[in-house]
């Protein structure tokens, strides 16, 4: 070969949201940085809208924009024609998707006799293929799936087949053979300051566009820290710290890096918005140095997520000061026992109740994150995750059905109790689906309040 590798990334995108992929960007900037080529088949534009901001419309928690003049774009034909099509085009080495479970059953159609069309190496990685590799190679015509941070062995990967060496060398790897899955040994997380910032070149225009409170926007999306402390029982990120330990929980970047990145992708871009997609964002030890130095380098208005426990004035006066507009909050559920038990999340609702205050006060747009539909759960417990809301007095809600992503304790528990029948859940987008195996009645409680929670939180009275 020519000492470089043509990479094609698979981007699925089953709920159609246009949005930069951080996860394949990031990718794409180290393995152009080790001299390969890149590039992407991009599902999105075979929907014909955004099918998750088009549901949060229709049950009121979302407010629409006139995005007609910027999301244009719309590929015809089967989705699965243009993707042969571009492979055959392309002519790509490696074919590479990072798979989340909402993109499981769309991805085995996609890849289905991939290797009657390509002699590319496939490669499956992110969490649903570290979470249960095996599954995955068992159910996808794929050659191998790489588990934990992607970094170090895609670029490895695209090495080792641009020099003609054996690809299922590669750190991170697991295979099937003879059956039986074969795991190499996983590599030493990767420095995020090592990391080149994150390459938006390879989607299209449209992605940076984005609705927010009526209006379009450009939107940039950064992150600052990778990982979490925390351990939801409904989150998978616990498969990551099983496999890099206390190491893996939380990375920052190099802050001075992270605002270069920042500033340039603004002037590059045009961009009115960022988004932070830290999962605790307020967890970031050096707050006010941050917001001295966005201010001076990027001066961009942003939104971001964070936890309650995190949230304190002090804090809320520097972020006013650097500039963000909105925050999202998790409140879950509104029953403090349940929250506690079932969720490992370990916050009084009083906490709660606090933190929406002091973001009131300090005058910053407040979204509140809600999730109905857990095993064990009743209406009652979802009536109080209505009154908490209530209580709190958000600027808007979100409301999501409970998934049961492989690798988190619930999943386990669901599967356990028989409220899932398999271990992968064939229904789109998961959050927007009851996809558990409740009776009928109770499956009609919760369409209830999946439809009108808009109205049980900001309506006066409380219907029932």
């Amino acid at each position: 070969m020519s000492g470089k590798c043509r990479v094609l990334f698979l981007y699925p995108n089953v709920g159609g949201a246009r949005r930069i992929a951080l996860g394949i960007s990031i990718l794409s900037s180290c393995l152009k940085k080790a001299g390969h080529e890149v590039d992407v088949f991009d599902g999105t534009f075979y929907k014909a809208k955004d099918l998750a901001n088009e549901l949060r419309v229709e049950i009121g928690v979302f407010q629409e924009a006139d995005m007609s003049e910027v999301y244009t774009r719309v590929d015809k034909g089967d989705i699965r024609d243009g993707f042969l099509k571009k492979v055959r085009s392309y002519k790509p080495d490696i074919i590479a998707l990072t798979l989340i479970q909402d993109d499981y059953f769309l991805s085995r159609r996609l890849l289905q006799g991939i290797k009657k069309v390509s002699n590319a190496f496939v490669v499956a990685g992110a969490h649903l293929p570290t979470a249960a590799p095996k599954l995955v190679l068992q159910g996808l015509d794929i050659d191998a799936v790489a588990v934990g941070e992607g970094e170090v062995a895609m670029v490895s990967l695209a090495d080792a087949i641009a020099k003609g060496g054996d690809p299922y060398k590669t750190p991170n790897l697991c295979y099937l053979k003879d059956g039986e899955l074969v795991r190499n040994a996983v590599a030493p997380l990767v420095s995020l300051e090592e990391l080149e910032a994150h390459d938006y070149s390879i989607f299209d225009d449209e992605h940076l566009w984005r609705p927010f409170c009526g209006k379009k926007h450009r939107v940039g999306y950064v992150q600052l820290t990778r990982g979490c402390p925390f351990n939801c029982t409904f989150c998978s990120n616990g498969i990551f710290k099983d496999i890099y330990g206390d190491k893996g929980r939380v990375r920052s970047r190099s802050l001075d890096q992270f605002i270069r990145e920042a500033a340039g992708l603004k002037e590059r871009y045009g961009l009115h918005l960022m988004s932070f997609f830290d999962e605790n964002f307020l967890g970031y030890p050096r707050l006010e140095e941050l917001c001295e130095k966005w201010k001076a380098s990027v001066d961009l208005p942003f939104m971001m997520q964070t936890r309650v426990e995190t949230i304190e004035p002090k804090k809320l006066q520097i972020l006013k000061r650097m500039g963000c507009i909105t925050i999202s909050v998790g409140i879950e559920s509104g029953d403090e026992g349940f929250r506690r038990k079932m969720l490992n999340r370990r916050y009084s609702n009083e906490t709660v109740v606090r933190a929406f205050r002091w973001l009131r006060e300090a005058g910053i747009r407040t979204t509140a994150n809600n999730i109905i539909g857990f095993p064990h759960e009743n209406e009652e417990q979802i009536k109080r995750t209505v009154a908490l809301n209530r209580e709190c007095r958000p600027d808007s809600v979100k409301v999501a059905y409970f998934a049961p992503y492989i690798g988190s304790a619930l999943h386990a528990l669901c599967l356990k109790e028989g409220l899932i029948k398999d271990e992968l859940i064939d229904c789109g987008a998961l959050v927007f689906v009851c996809s558990l195996d409740f009776p009928a009645g109770h499956k009609q409680m919760l369409r209830h309040y999946f439809e009108h929670f808009q109205e049980l939180v900001f309506s006066d009275p409380v219907a029932g």
